[in-house]
């Protein structure tokens, strides 16, 4: 078995300094959008390789008194080290403590409740140029604090206690004999001597195996002969690392042209096809579940500017090779394909326009399940992914993917039998989705072919549309009646308004798109529930979220499943409607509704009851973790 890995990105610098220097960048870009033609300066051209000439031209036509920045921002990040952890059984304790504050798997602190027990945005407190770097004080971020997956401190373990220290090797710190939490240490020196008092007395986590010249980036930048940083510098993303591993797939050139994911062997419903970890993650903002959010692109493509120069160079390639729908700029990028490049590809740096694109097109946010069916407010994080050209969110004909909020891998599991030679939908966009099939169409001749997309495709543009617009208007009145905690007849008799208008907005309420009826029946039952009609009310959810669909009528008629959100959907039911009157017994098959689902989509661990337990058990519905 393979060793444990862990990645911790290291960054340095002020964040202020860095966001205006962003934001200075980022109106240098829309000026020559916006009017670089006018003045005969290229539009979409980066900044920094404008010529003297346009430099000169863009300083005398700048409308800010502040000059024009073109250059990119000072890159935070230094780099990212990877760890291999000692073998855990020599130190279990110590191996689980340091990968579940890498991944945060296990929450807040129960000590600090506002601590999280996550690496993730703490400092480097202590930088002592030549000898070591200390960080992981969780609860203080000073180094007088700290906190463990036990509650506190625990004890050494004598497997752990080694000696034969070099540059690189990772250890607790501590406060004399038993007393490790979270507060780790990296050695920056091959100096024995230095080390000779030390060892035996702290437990070793592990080795740096990658990244040995960002420590010496590190102490040379940040070290000082006291210890105290020369500027702030922290762990900006930490988690393990994982790498691509696909199932029975391959990309293959279709009948049209271009490529398709492939089935190589039929393929069982509830199989993993495709798991992968980001290239790059990059958090967007902290904003409750449901919260509208402007269009985040312009800010993460310069968080990608950032995080870009200190990725390894096969890293940088994938990145660049990312579809940008231009042609010019596409030039170097190779075939779509699941495996990694070669790790000494040598690569340029990657312009504004990659990075835009190269966000615009592929980088997915984690849809986190657990936050979504619990209102519980969420860091919103962004994944750039090694073959995002062929993933597709759009079409669940065949497949779902789903990046789970505590293994964070993109995952793409079959939600049907796949017949060997059958292309996966994975591969594809709908073809009436025009934000990203022009290009993908443009690239690869991509065009899902299932039933339920070449349904949506025979339907007119002003049928979608209408369509769309009843079902936001249905759910946004029953949003209003959720937010008043009560509803009315009235209430209900909007959503049968809605119902109504789906007959006649585009091929009747159960031949296209027949989800989007069962999800105005949802609102509708939910709504009857808490007008007081308990028998109607449970009627409508049953047959909306239980009684058995018919998938390939479905599917023929323009639908495709949507596991995720029925999941959410039964949780969200059962938990909330037991004081509007829904049955002990509905609810519990509500619950086995979405476990069943549950364990379709995701991976376990983490188990549905890890997952969902305690909240079902805060309302009566189940044992809780």
């Amino acid at each position: 078995m393979s060793a444990t890995r862990v990645f911790m990105e290291i960054s340095a610098g002020s964040t202020d300094v860095h966001a205006a220097e962003t934001a200075a960048y980022a109106r240098t870009i829309a000026f020559l959008r916006a009017k670089g033609s006018m003045y005969g300066l290229p539009p979409t051209a980066a900044p920094e390789s404008l010529s003297e000439d346009q430099r000169e031209l863009l300083a005398s036509v700048w409308e800010e008194s502040e000059p024009a920045r073109l250059d990119p921002p000072t890159p935070l990040a230094l780099g990212r080290v990877v760890i291999e952890l000692a073998d855990a059984t020599a130190a279990p304790k110590a191996h689980a403590n340091f990968v579940a504050l890498c991944t945060g798997s296990k929450g807040m602190s129960k000590a600090v409740k506002t601590a999280a027990l996550h690496y993730r945005g703490v400092p480097l407190h202590r930088v002592e140029r030549g000898f070591v770097a200390q960080g992981g004080d969780v609860t203080r971020h000073d180094g007088s604090g700290g906190d463990s997956i036990y509650n506190g401190k625990f004890n050494d373990e004598k497997g752990g206690l080694r000696k034969g220290w070099t540059r690189g090797t990772v250890a607790y710190a501590n406060s004399g004999k038993n007393s490790n939490t979270s507060q780790f240490f990296f050695v920056l020196s091959d100096d024995a001597a230095k080390y000779a008092k030390l060892e035996g007395k702290h437990v070793v986590i592990g080795q740096v195996v990658e990244g040995l010249e960002v420590l010496a980036v590190l102490d040379a930048r940040c070290g000082s002969a006291n210890g105290t940083p020369n500027e702030p510098v922290w762990v900006s993303d930490c988690e393990l690392r994982r790498s691509l591993s696909t199932g029975p797939i391959a990309i293959r050139a279709t009948e049209r042209a271009g490529f398709g994911v492939v089935a190589t062997e039929d393929i069982p419903r509830g199989t993993t096809v495709l798991r992968a970890p980001a290239l790059a993650t990059l958090l967007d903002e902290v904003v409750p579940c449901g919260t509208p959010r402007t269009d985040p692109t312009a800010a993460i493509a310069g968080s990608l500017a950032s995080v870009y120069p200190s990725l390894p160079a096969h890293i940088q390639y994938q990145l660049r090779a990312l579809c940008t729908g231009d042609a010019k700029l596409d030039a170097d990028r190779p075939a779509p394909s699941w495996t990694p490049l070669a790790p000494d590809t040598v690569v340029g740096p990657m312009t504004p326009a990659h990075m835009h694109a190269a966000v615009t097109h592929n980088a997915f946010r984690s849809f986190d399940h657990v936050a979504y069916a619990t209102g519980v407010s969420s860091p919103a994080r962004v994944g750039l992914w090694p073959a995002a050209a062929v993933f597709n969110h759009a079409c669940t004909a065949t497949c779902a993917w789903s990046v789970h909020p505590t293994t964070k891998a993109m995952t793409i599991r079959t939600l049907t039998d796949v017949p060997r030679g059958a292309e996966l939908t994975l591969a594809y966009r709908n073809p009436r989705d025009p934000d990203r099939n022009a290009m993908m169409q443009s690239r690869f001749g991509f065009a899902c072919t299932c039933p339920a997309c070449a349904a949506d495709a025979r339907v007119p543009e002003v049928v979608r549309k209408a369509r769309v617009k009843v079902m936001a208007d249905a759910d946004f009145d029953a949003a209003q009646a959720f937010a008043r905690g009560s509803a009315t007849k009235d209430d209900v008799n909007r959503i049968e308004t809605h119902l109504a208008a789906l007959d006649t907005a585009g091929g009747g309420r159960r031949e296209y798109r027949p989800h989007d009826a069962r999800h105005a029946e949802y609102l509708a039952g939910c709504l009857q529930l808490m007008a007081g009609d308990a028998a109607g009310g449970e009627a409508r959810l049953r047959s909306a979220l239980l009684e058995a669909t018919d998938a390939d009528a479905d599917a023929a008629r323009g639908s495709a499943a949507d596991p995720i959100m029925d999941m959410i959907r039964c949780v969200r039911t059962a938990v909330a409607m037991v004081d509007a009157g829904l049955s002990a017994a509905t609810c519990r098959e509500l619950v086995a509704r979405a476990a069943s689902l549950h364990a379709l989509v995701f991976e376990a661990p983490p188990s549905f009851d890890d997952d969902f337990g305690e909240l079902l058990a805060q309302a009566g519905l189940g044992k809780g973790r």
